[in-house]
Formats: C-alpha cells, structure tokens, sequence
C-alpha cells in the first residue's frame, strides 16, 4: 500500500473518531513527515486528497 494512502486513512479515522474537531488545524506537515516517517511531499499528496475528498 502507498504511503500516502495510510496516511489519509489515519487522518480520516482521526477526524471520525473525533480527535480532530470541525474547524480545528491538524498536525503540520513537518509534524505529520516527522511521526508517520515519510517525505513532506507525501504528506502533501495525503492533504490534497483529503481536501478533494
């Protein structure tokens, strides 16, 4: 499975779940990069994704 895709998955979970509020700013992407241990333009791709989902 493609990095990003994991990526998204975890985040849509996270604001399923509630962890992540309506309105409310998520991890930064050096953040995001830094915890999932992948490149900053993945986490790119993950987040335009999720905005066109």
């Amino acid at each position: 499975m493609y990095k990003y895709l994991t990526l998204l998955n975890e985040i849509e979970t996270m604001i399923k779940s509630g962890i992540y509020k309506q309105g409310e700013k998520i991890s930064s992407i050096r953040r995001l990069s830094e915890t999932y241990q992948c490149n900053k333009s993945t986490v790119i791709r993950t987040l335009l994704v999720l905005i066109l989902i």
